[in-house]
């Protein structure tokens, strides 16, 4: 999906083969801590088995570190904290993925600005942003998150329109990827009786 999208923000058509440096900027713990830190490590993932080179910058202090790396499932993954992130202006990036809640991952659209590099911003869940929507400054904040990025993406319609309407931002810009599964880890389930199920995934599926 990234590929594509950066392809159609650069109006060309893409190589056979794609090999883009994405930065990948977060305020999730660390891999594997946690849901969203799974969440991370998966999007890293799925993007390193396309051919990409993908560099995770946190900015999130719990994790403030010198660490190069972090070696999860047998990957090295390539992480920048602000303690390191001196490399974020040696480094040359095709794309930033800019990652839920982007209103706290500043350093995406200012690098996005100085460096003039396509970002995509990630939203997926409305209780989280819309809380603080009552706040001219950070209303302020986010109308020119959006609009700074070239493509947004978000798990659900809803939220989709509450883009549209709040932001006045175009549908084409905002495509909804709903929450999947990984089919090699996960299968059906035949159920022959009834049994409660727990669920843990979003409100807005």
């Amino acid at each position: 999906l990234y590929s594509t999208i950066y392809y159609q923000i650069q109006n060309t058509q893409p190589p056979s083969v794609i090999n883009m440096k994405i930065l990948f900027v977060t305020n999730d713990p660390y891999p594997p801590k946690m849901a969203h830190g799974m969440r991370t490590f998966q999007f890293w993932r799925s993007l390193y088995k396309t051919g990409n080179e993908i560099e995770i910058l946190n900015i999130d202090s719990r994790n403030n570190t010198l660490l190069d790396k972090l070696r999860i499932n047998g990957y090295n993954i390539p992480y920048i904290t602000l303690k390191n992130s001196f490399r974020l202006f040696n480094s040359k990036y095709d794309l930033i993925a800019n990652m839920d809640p982007v209103i706290l991952n500043l350093p995406a659209p200012v690098l996005s600005w100085m460096k003039k590099i396509p970002m995509i911003s990630d939203l997926q869940d409305p209780l989280n942003e819309w809380r603080v929507m009552n706040n001219l400054t950070t209303r302020h904040l986010f109308g020119n998150i959006f609009k700074q990025s070239q493509f947004i993406t978000t798990t659900h319609n809803l939220l989709k329109h509450e883009l549209m309407d709040s932001f006045s931002i175009d549908s084409d810009k905002i495509g909804v990827v709903h929450n999947g599964v990984d089919l090699s880890l996960f299968k059906p389930m035949i159920v022959e009786k009834k049994i409660d199920v727990v669920y843990t995934g979003s409100a807005f599926s």
